[in-house]
């Protein structure tokens, strides 16, 4: 693992305060709390969907000898499709599967920088309407940015656990089916990812001035 995998799993490791054997209420870092550093550029960065369908198009455009234009229809397409949030998620995981074919390592490195980045992100803040004191029947309720209903939350809470394999010391290995065994405890820590409203199913940060207590 690179020296800043390492980094990155030390700092998680003291930033998560809940236990997975605790019984009723388990506390949380609240998202945001985590900063894994930064990781180094991909050995060899994917090309562009646009920037390849381009450099194809015009060897088709200069090729006279056939009828190319259903081909350089589709690479519009194909240009048009990454200028979407669609086209621009399919580029992201184009580029993430890339980076583990190259270095696996730093793949790992950088999934965990995507955490911080997912808990860091500027989601829309939910809305709040207070209760009306003149009324005995209203009462406060969250607003849904993504909808403009009332809505729930709920914290999306995400867990790890180290678990160190003790050595061979006092372990007899099978030649015919060679394995270790983990000395698992139970335990996980637990890191806030994000808010999310029960309405919409997405991401949310709570109203301005507001935090978990």
């Amino acid at each position: 693992m690179t020296t800043a995998a390492d980094a990155r799993r030390e700092q998680a490791r003291g930033n998560g305060v809940g236990q997975a054997g605790q019984f009723g209420h388990q506390p949380h870092t609240a998202p945001g709390a985590f900063d894994p550093g930064s990781t180094a550029a991909p050995a060899e960065a994917p090309t562009s969907v646009n920037a390849w369908a381009e450099a194809l198009a015009e060897k088709l455009r200069a090729d006279k000898s056939n009828d190319w234009s259903e081909e350089l229809a589709k690479l519009d397409a194909a240009r048009a499709h990454e200028g979407t949030k669609e086209g621009a998620g399919d580029k992201a995981q184009e580029s993430f599967r890339k980076l583990l074919e190259v270095d696996p390592a730093e793949g790992y490195a950088t999934y965990q920088g995507f955490e911080h980045d997912i808990k860091s992100a500027e989601y829309p803040r939910l809305g709040f309407r207070p209760a009306d004191p003149d009324d005995e029947e209203s009462y406060a309720a969250f607003i849904d940015p993504y909808t403009g209903a009332e809505c729930e939350i709920r914290a999306v809470d995400i867990a790890e656990r180290w678990t160190t394999f003790d050595g061979f010391e006092y372990v007899e290995i099978d030649p015919d089916d060679p394995s270790i065994g983990f000395d698992y405890d139970g335990e996980a820590e637990f890191e806030g990812l994000v808010y999310q409203s029960e309405n919409s199913d997405k991401p949310v940060r709570l109203p301005e001035g507001w935090r978990e207590r």
